[in-house]
């Protein structure tokens, strides 16, 4: 069969569309940059002070370089309208499939995938096992453990097509030598399998997490690569009762489930937040925020620029903007604070999701857009109460 591969985010050999596509006869591996199809995630991007364009490269580059060592092209286009792109190529190129990899979040309203002139379907590169149905982390973990199966069978590329050339846009992409250069820097899978083990007594000091969420959100780790290696590393362990396994899994099927989630109510990460608080909050919490507020200490524009007054709001503003990541307690006690700071209401809410969309890596995820929401769930009519000089301790701040 010949195969047209439409590619999003999963920019790795190892991941189930890649397998899926080196299995076929044929095939092609296109990318169409959502800047030019998708006009307010170009908006969000270029407002973001992360470097996008910078992973972006990093992320396809490497893939790029991986993949043509196995014989395949990645063929980059600028596209208002993939759909027509791609019915073009069919046409050309007689495609009798086309595989779609599953964005994190579904396409703009703008894409219609049923106008493609071809068979298509969906293949998601997101989750370990498409089968499991369970949005309960503990009912998902449990799954995993039970269902154990061997996940390289359907991750690790096959490398049995013929490799159709395109004519691309002509995408600049990294050199080679700068791309082993930074793969070689890279040690982010490396501090994963070093902190797993210890990762329940670890997670709570601030270099103790994983800090692979960006590497995930843009499409560089597979995630389901790094469930199975929990599965194998902790085979042994598990038959003589051990439970180290259970925290790293958790935190892998929480984003899972943030995808499936926000994926099911066709939410983009610059839709309204009230479009979001009303699938992720309680009635109560979600009356709270729309109707009821309370005196504001400092406005948006200050809490973005760390100039709201309160020291140690400013101090963790700066350190978001330094590192271009919070340690996750610190995202809920900042999303706290913002909560009482801004007046509680849509501003405060608002507020927190540009922050993190501007200046985090991993600002623009179903699970940080669903971690933040969640913040403003509340709990005997208030926030959780977090013991600020604690935390800090712990954070060395």
């Amino acid at each position: 069969m010949k195969v047209l591969v439409w590619l999003t985010h999963s920019f790795r050999v190892q991941s189930r569309i890649f397998s899926r596509g080196t299995a076929s006869n044929e095939v092609s591996f296109v990318y169409y940059s959502p800047h030019y199809y998708d006009d307010d995630i170009a908006l969000m991007h270029k407002n973001s002070c992360v470097d996008i364009e910078y992973w972006f490269k990093y992320s396809l580059s490497a893939f790029s370089l991986s993949a043509k060592a196995g014989g395949y092209d990645i063929h980059c286009f600028k596209q208002e309208d993939p759909i027509s792109h791609i019915n073009r190529l069919i046409e050309k190129h007689k495609y009798e499939k086309v595989l779609i990899d599953k964005p994190l979040f579904n396409f703009p309203n703008s894409i219609d995938v049923s106008k493609i002139n071809a068979k298509i379907e969906f293949v998601d590169s997101d989750l370990y096992d498409e089968k499991c149905k369970h949005l309960d982390v503990d009912k998902r973990v449990k799954y995993w453990l039970e269902s154990y199966k061997e996940y390289l069978n359907v991750v690790s590329p096959t490398w049995l097509s013929k490799n159709i050339k395109l004519k691309d846009d002509g995408l600049i992409l990294m050199g080679e030598d700068q791309v082993l250069e930074l793969l070689a820097e890279d040690r982010i899978v490396e501090n994963f399998i070093q902190r797993m083990i210890d990762y329940k007594a670890t997670k709570t000091h601030p270099d103790g997490t994983f800090r692979i969420s960006g590497h995930l959100q843009h499409g560089q780790v597979d995630a389901g690569a790094l469930v199975l290696q929990i599965l194998v590393a902790s085979l042994y362990d598990r038959v003589s009762g051990e439970t180290w396994h259970l925290e790293p899994l958790k935190q892998l099927a929480k984003r899972e489930i943030a995808i499936i989630r926000a994926r099911s109510f066709n939410l983009q990460p610059y839709d309204d937040v009230l479009d979001w608080a009303e699938h992720f909050l309680d009635k109560k919490s979600y009356y709270t925020l729309v109707e009821s507020s309370h005196e504001k200490i400092f406005n948006r524009h200050e809490l973005l620029n760390g100039t709201t007054a309160d020291p140690d709001i400013d101090m963790v503003v700066r350190k978001l903007k330094e590192e271009l990541w919070l340690h996750p307690e610190l995202r809920k006690w900042l999303a706290i604070e913002v909560y009482w700071g801004m007046g509680g209401g849509t501003e405060a809410l608002e507020s927190l999701l540009e922050l993190f969309n501007v200046y985090s890596i991993d600002g623009q995820s179903p699970n940080n857009m669903i971690n933040c929401v969640s913040t403003f769930q509340l709990q005997d009519g208030m926030p959780e109460k977090i013991d600020t000089e604690e935390l800090f301790k712990r954070m060395n701040l």
